[in-house]
């Protein structure tokens, strides 16, 4: 069975990291390591995390630097060579990991995204994002600073992310969009047309 990272960057999510672990350690697919890189938290983040126990749970805490090298980081810490993304506060479809990594598999990408709903802190369904699943449609949305992949959704090689030196420093903000744009002169992209994350929206994100 494939092993595959799931990174998680943390910085004070004490409200909502308990349900984005247990999220992910409640998948269908079990073969996965959990990275959790505690970027400094102030609040009692780290506490939570460490409560669970769980053989696949990694946790490296840092001095706080930012998303960027936070992920940077992480990547580096990655022991199989394809990873996921997660952010900790929101939450991960249980059948996320099984799905998308046979989607990953078959459809020959270096990145591959889920569509996604958006939920409040109720988590109530408030939207929905639907994206396209063809490389050059993905693309082409991208140009137009529009979404084409979910950053928080993605599953990929983590070869493909050496060949570009991982995230850049120089354009914070907007470091997916870069990421992705250097990304797409290496491999082609996808999306799996299935909604299988959660996106919280709310007045602190």
């Amino acid at each position: 069975m494939t092993k595959i990272s799931v990174l998680l960057p943390l910085y004070n999510d004490e409200k909502y990291v308990f349900k984005a672990v247990k999220s992910i350690l409640s998948s269908t697919y079990k073969s996965f390591e959990l990275i959790i890189i505690n970027d400094g938290s102030t609040d009692g983040s780290l506490e939570i995390a460490n409560n669970f126990k769980d053989d696949r749970i990694k946790i490296f805490s840092k001095s706080n630097s930012g998303l960027i090298e936070t992920l940077n980081y992480g990547l580096k810490k990655c022991n199989y060579p394809i990873f996921m993304r997660a952010d900790a506060d929101d939450i991960v479809h249980e059948q996320k990991i099984e799905k998308q990594l046979n989607y990953f598999k078959q459809s020959k990408s270096i990145l591959v995204g889920t569509e996604a709903f958006i939920i409040n802190n109720d988590e109530k369904i408030i939207d929905s994002i639907s994206l396209p699943n063809e490389n050059n449609k993905i693309i082409n949305r991208l140009i137009n600073l529009k979404p084409g992949i979910i950053h928080a959704t993605i599953m990929g090689s983590v070869d493909s992310l050496k060949k570009v030196n991982f995230y850049s420093d120089k354009i914070k903000h907007a470091e997916d969009y870069d990421l992705f744009f250097r990304l797409s002169n290496v491999g082609r992209f996808s999306n799996l047309n299935e909604k299988l994350y959660f996106i919280r929206k709310n007045n602190e994100n």
